[in-house]
């Protein structure tokens, strides 16, 4: 018995979001809402509060508890692919452009009122993943955010390891006494070690990542993408409305119901890399980002080979955009002098491969 199947193909690239033969580049533009991008390298960082770190903590508060800790605990490496985001918070002016284009509604406006170069805030989960992928672009996973926030070595802070009130947008003395979050980038010096602005204070950021308390005891160790089970998503970075200098800590992972919108949270973007065309046979190429999904159909639907329905974790990867052609699969047979199939009727090259098997 013969069977017919055309050809998708997945091409696999390890390490990079971006290319060229001149390299990567260090900031680059989102086209759709002009914002300024940076690269984070690829290799391994540190995440999580360490042992050490915690007992410094403790010698200079005393009514710190260790179980204050426990989700970012036990401080460990991961390996991340190469990345660029959002330099700076999604800003009014920006979301305000998304909603035009899309007719999104714009969230509740603050007591302060909008301006257009601060952050937008009032914004769901649900609203911050609309926007990004209108700006062709993903919310960071946890791991790609604190790395972007400290780097490598395990900083506390963007800058380094001591608090410094002056570098972040906060609150002094009590909750939101600082009224409301500063024009995105005005506290330079509180820059992380890739140049991003404001990951310390002004406001709170959406990560993708659903949370999981226990996380940080049992998370891959390269490109983690969050824990498949959860009920809420994962913040990070402290707010203007916070004077608690341990909510401004890089590995400080609180998180929140995805519908819930508030005056101290917004979001940053990470690109999904752009169409991509392979040299060899021109064909275009789509990235589908890495992650978890249910792969399979529930009890009761479709074929009985497709029990059970299963979640699945998959690294991220490139695949054609179409079936590859005729016109492409006779350049393949020209070039390896593989035989073409036969063909019961004359085919036209635009038409998708159909190979008898």
């Amino acid at each position: 018995m013969f069977k017919r199947f055309s050809l998708t193909l997945l091409l696999f690239i390890a390490g990079t979001f971006a290319w060229g033969a001149d390299g990567q580049v260090a900031t680059i533009t989102n086209p759709i809402d002009g914002a300024e991008m940076v690269l984070v390298p690829a290799g391994e960082c540190l995440i999580g509060t360490s042992e050490e770190d915690f007992s410094a903590f403790l010698r200079h508060n005393s009514q710190l508890k260790r179980e204050d800790f426990a989700a970012e605990m036990p401080q460990h490496k991961v390996l991340l692919d190469s990345y660029y985001i959002y330099k700076n918070e999604v800003t009014v002016a920006q979301y305000r452009k998304f909603c035009a284009a899309t007719g999104y509604a714009m969230p509740t406006e603050p007591a302060w009122k909008w301006q257009d170069n601060q952050p937008i805030v009032n914004v769901s989960w649900d609203d911050a993943k609309a926007y990004a992928s209108w700006a062709g672009a993903s919310l960071p996973t946890e791991a790609q955010w604190e790395k972007a926030a400290r780097g490598i070595d395990g900083n506390v802070y963007p800058w380094g390891y001591a608090w410094d009130v002056g570098k972040a947008r906060c609150s002094t003395v009590a909750f939101n006494d600082a009224q409301q979050p500063a024009a995105v980038g005005s506290y330079p010096a509180g820059t992380s070690p890739y140049g991003c602005m404001d990951m310390a204070g002004n406001v709170w950021e959406w990560c993708d990542d659903l949370y999981a308390a226990d996380y940080y005891r049992n998370s891959p160790a390269a490109n983690p993408t969050g824990p498949t089970k959860g009920s809420t998503r994962v913040l990070r970075g402290g707010s203007w409305g916070d004077y608690n200098s341990s909510n401004f800590r890089s590995s400080f992972r609180p998180s929140r119901e995805p519908s819930s919108r508030y005056n101290d949270c917004g979001f940053r973007c990470v690109p999904l890399p752009a169409p991509k065309i392979n040299p060899k046979d021109n064909a275009a190429m789509l990235w589908v980002p890495g992650g978890t999904f249910t792969m399979g159909s529930a009890d009761g639907v479709g074929e009985t080979n497709e029990h059970p329905a299963h979640q699945v974790t998959l690294t991220g990867y490139w695949i054609y955009k179409y079936d590859v052609t005729v016109a492409q699969y006779r350049a393949f047979c020209a070039a390896t002098k593989h035989k073409l199939p036969h063909f019961p009727q004359p085919m036209v090259d635009t038409q998708r491969i159909s190979i008898k098997l």
